[in-house]
């Protein structure tokens, strides 16, 4: 053994000694680190669901078109099918219409106008 560890490892191990409760914390740090290791060396052997999407051949990409009336929509296929019927994607913006119930003499003045 070298000059240059052996005085580390024995202040190590009689600090170890003294503070007798970091065993847990370090079996804890070495599963946590142990498992995030795993986990980033298994994260490139899986498949993602979004990389199987299929988009259309033709007109994918509607801003590309130079027709100034075309509806600028994402195009698919439903199912990944590229037989099957171009179809438009629905909307982001969702609205709802909700009727409350309430007494006009709770609600404030600058709701009613």
């Amino acid at each position: 053994m070298s000059g240059f560890l052996a005085p580390t490892s024995k202040n190590l191990f009689k600090f170890l000694s003294v503070d007798s409760e970091l065993f847990p914390l370090l079996g804890i740090y070495g599963v946590t680190f142990g498992m995030a290791g795993y986990m980033l060396g298994q994260k490139a052997r899986h498949i993602h669901p979004e990389n199987n999407v299929r988009m259309a051949s033709k007109e994918t990409y509607p801003w590309h078109s130079s027709d100034p009336s075309s509806d600028f929509k994402y195009k698919f296929h439903r199912y990944g099918d590229p037989n099957g019927p171009l179809l438009t994607a629905p909307s982001a913006i969702v609205e709802h219409t909700v009727q409350v119930h309430a007494p006009k003499s709770s609600i404030p003045h600058q709701l009613l106008a």
